[in-house]
């Protein structure tokens, strides 16, 4: 494949042109709020296209401005579009609290904003004055420890040794069918070769975050719509809010030689111009934080029917019922996780004891074909690294989830393995031998030689009736039983100390699965209700009656969406560094009031707005007050003819 290096101007027609065709569409998803198009038909065509995702600017200087002026604060900039998205998508209280954004002109708002970078940056350790910037793990340490009431947190980065990288189909997944709203961080790299062979990359001289606003995929091209903090020359001024602009790029997936001889395509991205395509500097998309609602995965075990649940939030997912998707799988279901990208459910047959990727929504569900030579399968995890697990019979398997072929990693267990626990953070797995009575610790998962250890569980109970096990903290284990009994276990001392777990009135014969979920909250599945606890002492339990899930109707079995990250805190790749060389070549302003995307203001926009007077959410609530009134209705006809 050879790289176009001519100079074109038409990325932004491109996203209007997708986005007029998509609107004569009948089948239109418009599943989350101010994301006007949200179509996916394969992974070569679709369309993302989100209003009023804020384009604050990082460079901010006086006395009330930035540590060394902004100059590399992208990652919490990027950060504090999201969140001011947030506050004015159905979460008020979240700071910076809502307010009409778009309003370039006001100080307070601005100074609001600064001080929200600001505080960012120093939750986030900035290297402000040696000009590295932030990690991704600590803007997803930031953004989780902020959220984690209401949202799920995914941060996913390109490997160490370029095997993976992330693409534009992952992005318009999380997007699409999540409603997920996402900063995106690439590198500025050198190389040389040729493309039709892979990039050899020879340095990276720094990155950047910004936060996404499009994307487009059709007939071969692909597009990236962005808010980029230091779109210049856009940036006029370091003390007053430039406006608000989309940065557009064109974007070629390529090889990309790794350090172990192998390829994996990486996302490339480009001006349209011959600068961009040089091998100097050129911008390649090395990783994304997506943030979604939580959601939940809900079914009765042996049954063939799942639910995802989420909370009630209208405003967000443009819903009131809180079982968003259902599947009929037409397959009996043992075991049920989400994938390594949260996007859809991996359900594991009880009939045939395979591995089936099942689509929310879908009715056609495919199956993961394994190596697998010794039985069906007993039981899988998924770890944050993409790596999948798979216990049969008596053995372990590890494969790379992307590409599950052959295995990585093959040994024998002592016993079958009944059920398990994976603990990402210390990339461990908790494992049940209910027959011999074990409790083993698989560490060092990610390594070429993983280690097992065991401890043997209390005699006075017929462990091959446990029916989950669950790695509540460093030291305790809690283990659920078929007629409803659960046990907590502390692994500190040489033997497992036993207590029985009560969950208030609930009685124990009733429940019929425990999980636990970010904040550290255990949601128990019983009589077909979840029922959230929080614990001070690890010992006694108190209803968490606001939780989002607390009453929400569900199945035998629950488990809650939870945040992740594929990066290891101490293994974090190079802090993003604004380096500033090589302004975007196109650039897209959205004039105040333009509704339909056609950069212009006039009667088409005033009649859209006019029709979409009383709702509480969309492109027209143009300064984001929550309803659509007359105050909008003033924001687009004062805008008529001032568009550019």
């Amino acid at each position: 494949m050879t790289i176009e290096s001519t100079r074109t101007s038409h990325a932004p027609r491109a996203l209007l042109l997708s986005a007029a065709l998509l609107a004569t569409s009948a089948s239109t998803s418009l599943a989350t709020p101010d994301v006007d198009f949200a179509e996916w038909w394969n992974d070569d065509s679709y369309l993302l296209l989100i209003s009023h995702m804020p384009d604050f600017d990082q460079r901010r200087g006086g006395t009330n401005g930035l540590p060394n002026g902004g100059n590399t604060h992208c990652g919490p900039t990027s950060c504090a579009n999201l969140l001011a998205y947030i506050a004015t998508h159905g979460f008020p209280s979240v700071d910076p609290m809502r307010a009409d954004y778009e309003d370039v002109d006001n100080t307070s708002l601005y100074n609001r904003i600064t001080g929200l970078i600001d505080d960012l940056g120093v939750e986030m350790r900035v290297d402000a004055w040696g000009g590295a910037g932030t990690l991704q793990n600590d803007r997803f340490q930031v953004m989780q420890d902020r959220l984690s009431a209401h949202f799920t947190v995914s941060s996913f980065r390109r490997s160490a040794n370029h095997s993976w990288w992330p693409s534009l189909d992952d992005l318009g997944r999380a997007g699409i069918d999540n409603g997920a709203i996402m900063t995106l961080n690439y590198g500025y790299y050198n190389w040389n070769g040729n493309a039709d062979d892979g990039f050899n990359l020879t340095q990276r001289n720094g990155g950047h975050a910004v936060a996404l606003t499009a994307l487009t995929a059709h007939n071969g091209r692909m597009t990236l719509g962005v808010s980029d903090s230091t779109t210049l020359p856009n940036e006029e001024s370091t003390l007053t809010q430039s406006d608000f602009v989309m940065t557009v790029w064109s974007a070629t997936e390529s090889p990309v030689n790794s350090a172990i001889n192998t390829t994996a395509n990486a996302c490339f991205l480009w001006d349209g111009d011959s600068e961009s395509t040089d091998g100097a500097n050129d911008r390649f998309l090395e990783g994304y934080l997506a943030i979604q609602p939580r959601t939940g995965l809900s079914w009765d075990q042996y049954n063939n029917e799942f639910f995802v649940l989420g909370p009630t939030l209208e405003e967000w997912l443009g819903a009131n019922d809180p079982v968003r998707e259902s599947g009929p799988t037409q397959r009996r279901i043992r075991d049920l996780q989400f994938d390594p990208d949260m996007l859809d459910p991996i359900l594991l047959d009880e009939d045939t004891r395979t591995l089936v990727r099942f689509p929310v929504g879908s009715a056609l569900p495919s199956p993961i074909h394994l190596d697998l030579e010794d039985g069906k399968i007993d039981c899988f995890a998924i770890d944050r690294h993409r790596n999948l697990y798979v216990f049969s019979d008596r053995s372990i398997r590890r494969y790379g989830f992307d590409a599950p072929n052959r295995p990585t990693f093959a040994a024998r267990m002592p016993a079958p393995v009944t059920a398990l626990n994976v603990h990402d953070e210390r990339d461990e797995i908790t494992v049940l031998m209910g027959s011999i009575g074990y409790v083993g610790t698989l560490t060092g998962m990610h390594g070429s030689r993983p280690r097992l250890s065991m401890r043997r569980l209390p005699r006075n109970q017929n462990w091959r009736e446990a029916s989950g096990i669950l790695q509540v903290d460093h030291d305790t284990v809690m283990i659920t039983m078929k007629n409803g009994g659960v046990f907590m276990f502390d692994e500190s001392g040489r033997w497992m100390k036993q207590q029985n777990v009560e969950f208030g009135s609930i009685p124990s014969s009733r429940v019929t699965d425990v999980s636990v979920d970010d904040q550290g909250a255990l949601l128990v599945a019983a009589d077909g209700m979840v029922h959230a606890f929080e614990t001070n002492d690890g010992k006694t339990f108190h209803v968490f009656a606001n939780h989002i899930f607390h009453g929400m109707p569900c199945g035998t079995r629950f488990e809650p969406s939870r945040s992740r990250t594929n990066v290891d805190e101490h293994h974090d790749l190079n802090k993003l560094d604004e380096i500033g060389d090589r302004p975007p070549t196109w650039t897209f302003q959205r004039c105040r009031g333009d509704v339909n995307w056609d950069q212009r203001v006039d009667e088409d926009d005033v009649n859209q707005v006019l029709a979409a007077i009383g709702n509480t959410r969309g492109a027209e609530d143009l300064n984001r007050d929550g309803v659509v009134n007359v105050l909008d209705i003033v924001i687009v006809t004062s805008n008529i003819n001032n568009c550019p």
